[in-house]
């Protein structure tokens, strides 16, 4: 864990300060301004830990800085993307004139460096909401010979990164559970990530999934979210559930 954590906040903190040269090329920012800068900046770095160590003790609080600190991780993540993209796109720019002698100077400014990947990452950011609450079914069929005498069809409804916790909350899981009701699965799997938080305060979710009673079972594997969580919690709410998790 202590490597994870070193590797995250050199990854994040490197993601933070390439945000940072792209902001002072749009911006002046001297004195009192680079301090207020660098505190939030430490405060948006900080906020994915400090939202784990939250759920703990003060829920209301912790459920403020996922909000905050994964939404921000989120825009940054597009911005940095498109950010290096525009980048990338000036260095081969830069080499072409070198390599022709064109003099044909970059048509984009700082300005619009900056601009054009916030407003792509926003925009992205909106899609990525309306996608995350809208629910689709992606129907896959496999012709096989391998069913057992007298079964014409099996039907699996499969599900990942559910991400259960302080944002994903009882609505959320209302509306997968009712789906799944719906498409009358003979076994029901997820695949990795189905909890985001800690299970003690997840009451009630455990049995909502009780609900569902594939004939053929309920079955899970881990993600890494659940080892975030604690595998011995995990553990405790899938037996709660009733589905059976399956491990190595």
């Amino acid at each position: 864990m202590g490597l994870f954590l070193l590797a995250f906040f050199l990854i994040y903190l490197s993601l933070h300060g390439y945000a940072y040269l792209k902001v002072r090329g749009v911006m002046s920012l001297t004195g009192w301004h680079n301090a207020v800068a660098g505190a939030v900046v430490f405060l948006l770095v900080t906020m994915p830990v400090a939202t784990r160590l939250l759920e703990h003790s003060h829920e209301s609080g912790a459920r403020v800085t996922a909000y905050l600190g994964y939404s921000w991780m989120g825009f940054l993540f597009f911005f940095v993307a498109a950010a290096l993209g525009m980048d990338l796109l000036g260095l081969l720019w830069v080499l072409g004139q070198w390599l022709y002698r064109s003099g044909i100077r970059w048509p984009w400014s700082p300005k619009i460096s900056f601009y054009l990947p916030a407003t792509l990452a926003l925009l992205a950011c909106g899609y990525g909401l309306i996608e995350a609450n809208s629910m689709q079914i992606n129907t896959i069929t496999l012709m096989t010979d391998k069913l057992p005498p007298g079964r014409e069809r099996l039907r699996i409804v499969q599900i990942s990164d559910l991400h259960l916790g302080l944002i994903v909350r009882e609505p959320k899981l209302r509306q997968v559970v009712e789906q799944i009701k719906a498409l009358n699965p003979d076994v029901f799997v997820s695949t990795g990530d189905l909890l985001d938080g800690q299970v003690a305060r997840l009451s009630g979710l455990a049995e909502m999934f009780q609900q569902l009673t594939p004939p053929l079972g309920k079955f899970a594997v881990t993600g890494n979210h659940e080892f975030y969580v604690g595998i011995k919690q995990v553990e405790d709410f899938m037996g709660k559930s009733q589905i059976k998790l399956l491990r190595g």
